[in-house]
């Protein structure tokens, strides 16, 4: 049970933050755009790559870097609770 509690707390962690990130990706794309219109077409190209892993790469770190040690270090590994589909 602590492998699926933690996977599935790691997955919504994930889309949390990606989503968060998404946000403020969409605000930098809007002015990356007015910027980059100058530069040839392979650098817009590496640069909207980037930009679309942006939220991504940021959701992961978080994740990895403040959510795993976090459950890993404060979760009990057994405990006598149980899970039901109900959640209650």
């Amino acid at each position: 049970m602590f492998i699926l509690l933690g996977t599935s707390l790691f997955l919504t962690a994930l889309l949390g933050f990606t989503s968060l990130a998404a946000v403020f990706t969409a605000m930098l794309w809007r002015s990356a755009a007015r910027v980059v219109w100058f530069y040839r077409p392979i650098v817009q190209a590496r640069i909207f790559f980037w930009l679309r892993l942006l939220p991504l790469l940021v959701g992961a770190a978080i994740v990895l870097i403040l959510v795993a040690p976090a459950y890993l270090v404060l979760e009990p590994r057994a405990t006598n609770e149980t899970v039901s589909l109900k959640l209650g």
